[in-house]
């Protein structure tokens, strides 16, 4: 076995050729890695778009509501002679 691990091919085969694979499958894992965080950030960044949007919606939204309120109290000053 130990004149086997001594050849010279077998020498490059353990020296070159596993780490070059090893590495190879780690760049292969990493970008895979990388590839799911980006569609997550993607994907955050798309529902926080949409609720920016019900935000807004819900200010627009309480917004008429607080006008229609102040014209229904200043309406019934109007009409009690309170004004």
């Amino acid at each position: 076995m130990k004149d086997y691990l001594s050849k010279p091919e077998v020498n490059f085969f353990l020296s070159i050729l596993i780490p070059l694979v090893a590495l190879g499958v780690a760049w292969g894992v990493m970008t895979a890695r990388l590839d799911n965080v980006d569609k997550r950030v993607d994907s955050l960044e798309e529902i926080n778009a949409s609720q920016t949007k019900i935000n807004q919606d819900i200010q627009v939204r309480l917004a008429e509501i607080q006008k229609n309120l102040i014209n229904t109290h200043q309406s019934s000053k109007v009409k009690k002679g309170t004004l």
